[in-house]
């Protein structure tokens, strides 16, 4: 992890070489002015390796030679020296991860440069989730070929190691088109894989997990279960629970704590037929709510409404801007005057979970959060919106209310 604290304490260095004065379309942001993360750097090697590419490409086009066998060094380099970073990038997100479920990450390793021992270190600390499983074995052979030739980061810098003997002895061709494809294949792997962990690192801080079992294991075994009303009466529980026992290698009271996790949950409660009340709300403020929306939604059956549509689209209408303006002034006052401000909160909550594709872990801190503000502005954000109604019909289906989308669409 990069240590970034108390930066107005370090001391500026100042030379000729790295001097920010002169075009400023040509000077670089870096360090404590710049973006100092893996991700920076991953972007940065990538694109040089593309340009030294592109370069080559060019060359061998327009005047049928180019000196590949000095080029061959920094382009190789690159290219490895990119998938040591985005190995590294990925390690350390799993150690956030692991630091979520309150698990040891052991020895820091990512000071080596050995990308073996790095693709080791990410094989065995992915154990944890089944879904990094197809990307480890997929990745394997090709972090092979990787390290057979530059394990260490020295064979592309130097023309002899550490011990003297001179790096690529054992190789004497390399086909720059071939060793494209090659590293074009792994780059693209490797971001699937730190894609993914922004994902699972999304997920797990919901800490909807259990030691066993993941929030995205916990909703499919929600997805097997029957309804809840028939768990007493009907076989077909027992059958399920063994299955996923087998499965996640679980044992009785481990599945119990993934049930009790989805009895108590919105989004995996509707899926065993059990709907969550939600904090304040009731059908009959949603109906409200969406009356407003509807009025100024529709541009067809309403004569004089003005459409969110139209207003998006910039109409230079004064008039009728004005008028919608006044119309979203009326849908705010019928809300406020007919639901109480929990009420509010409960409806920005459930807004904001659709627009930005939150879990419903969200929901509880998202309603308690706006009730402490006595702000309600957010209204013209959300009447305001050209797809309000999508959002809260997607924030309502996050949050299980299967009830009031069928009264809201009826």
């Amino acid at each position: 992890m990069i240590d970034d604290t108390d930066t107005d304490a370090v001391k500026k260095i100042e030379n000729d070489a790295f001097d920010g004065s002169g075009n400023r379309g040509l000077s670089a942001a870096v360090g404590c002015n710049g973006l100092q993360n893996f991700d920076a750097y991953i972007a940065g090697y990538k694109e040089a390796f593309n340009i030294l590419i592109d370069h080559v490409v060019s060359q061998y086009k327009t005047k049928g030679f180019v000196n590949t066998d000095y080029i061959i060094f920094p382009l190789c380099y690159n290219a490895r020296h990119v998938f040591e970073l985005y190995l590294k990038n990925i390690i350390t997100k799993i150690d956030s991860i692991n630091q979520i479920r309150e698990v040891e990450n052991g020895a820091n390793k990512l000071l080596s440069h050995n990308v073996d021992m790095l693709f080791n270190t990410f094989q065995e600390k992915s154990i944890f989730d089944h879904r990094y499983a197809p990307y480890v074995e997929k990745l394997a052979p090709m972090i092979k070929w990787v390290a057979e030739i530059d394990p260490d980061g020295q064979t592309f810098r130097y023309p002899a190691d550490s011990q003297g003997s001179m790096t690529l002895s054992k190789i004497s061709l390399i086909n720059i088109q071939k060793f494209t494809e090659q590293v074009d294949a792994v780059i693209f792997l490797l971001e699937d894989i730190s894609y993914l962990s922004d994902d699972l690192l999304k997920e797990y801080k919901t800490k909807t997990f259990t030691t066993k079992l993941s929030r995205f294991d916990i909703e499919e075994i929600a997805q097997k279960l029957p309804p809840q009303k028939t768990w007493g009466v009907e076989s077909k529980f027992g059958d399920i629970k063994e299955e996923c026992k087998e499965k996640f290698y679980l044992s009785n009271n481990d599945f119990s704590k993934a049930v009790d996790i989805i009895k108590t949950h919105y989004t995996f409660s509707e899926l065993i037929g059990t709907e969550l009340s939600l904090k304040y709300l009731k059908i009959e403020h949603f109906r409200t709510l969406f009356e407003c929306i509807g009025k100024l939604d529709s541009n067809e059956d309403k004569k004089g409404d003005i459409s969110v549509q139209s207003i998006d689209d910039g109409i230079d209408d004064i008039e009728k801007m004005l008028e919608y303006g006044l119309a979203v002034e009326k849908c705010i006052s019928q809300c406020v005057t007919s639901m109480s401000h929990n009420q509010l909160s409960d409806i920005k909550a459930i807004f904001e979970i659709g627009r930005e594709d939150l879990y419903a872990e969200e929901y509880d801190v998202l309603v308690e959060r706006y009730k402490n503000n006595p702000d309600t502005s957010y209204l013209h954000n959300l009447f305001g919106k050209k797809y309000a109604r999508q959002y809260m019909i997607k924030g309502l289906t996050t949050l299980g209310q299967k009830s009031i989308i069928a009264d809201i669409e009826s």
